[in-house]
């Protein structure tokens, strides 16, 4: 059993002109994903139809995109999806950053979460973040985003949020959470045995229950009540 879970912040409070905006905005939930190939969705590879369920019925009912460009690697495609810039154009193009690395996404440029919080949106960012850790201001917390819980390396185990002692040799704990408030001194989560993808999915939904007060259902409501959620009326990013 875990010891304690994570739970998001309430964001500022916003103006009353803001929150009245944003009433009518949807939710937005951007789902990245490392080393998924053409042929690791369901809508391209039949032999995985069985797989990406969820997947192919979104594609099906939304727009798939079939020429783009990305990054090969973690550092630079998460800075170009952050600030909408090539990665050459931030100094982020050089291959993968680790946690301890010298340098991090330069302060001068804005986030996707800096403009989404901007327009009215409650900001929260889930899982790998890998574009610096050299400062407390390079942390999420400090780039647009109300409430983060990320780690900071390349990759990391599962169940004890380790590096992943195999690749760099160290095995030191990288999973942090905190908020746009008090960014300076975020706190370690204590995840061990609950595995990444049930604590990152958990959270999500108990951040969507707080912010959608007027479509709880039984099972949001209780991951909600879990995480120490309150509902919201603003719309969530």
């Amino acid at each position: 059993a875990r010891a304690s879970s994570p739970s998001p912040s309430s964001p500022a409070s916003s103006s009353d002109d803001a929150a009245t905006s944003s009433t009518a905005s949807p939710h937005v939930l951007l789902l990245y994903a490392d080393d998924m190939g053409w042929a690791d969705v369901g809508w391209n590879n039949a032999d995985v139809a069985n797989v990406t369920v969820h997947l192919d019925r979104l594609a099906a009912s939304g727009v798939r995109l079939h020429w783009y460009y990305g990054q090969p690697s973690c550092t630079p495609s998460r800075a170009a999806v952050l600030t909408g810039r090539y990665p050459i154009h931030t100094g982020m193009q050089f291959g993968d950053l680790a946690a301890d690395g010298p340098y991090g996404l330069p302060l001068e440029y804005s986030t996707i979460g800096d403009e989404m919080r901007a327009s009215g949106y409650a900001t929260y960012l889930l899982g790998q973040w890998n574009v610096g850790l050299v400062t407390p201001r390079h942390l999420a917390g400090a780039r647009g985003f109300d409430y983060f819980l990320e780690y900071h390396d390349v990759m990391q185990y599962y169940y004890d949020h380790k590096l992943c002692s195999a690749i760099n040799g160290t095995d030191w704990y990288d999973l942090l959470q905190g908020d746009g408030a008090g960014w300076a001194r975020p706190t370690r989560v204590i995840g061990d045995g609950l595995y990444s993808t049930l604590l990152y999915a958990n959270l999500t939904a108990a951040i969507l229950a707080k912010h959608s007060a007027d479509r709880y259902d039984d099972a949001v409501v209780g991951a909600a009540d879990d995480l120490g959620a309150a509902p919201s009326s603003s719309p969530a990013y």
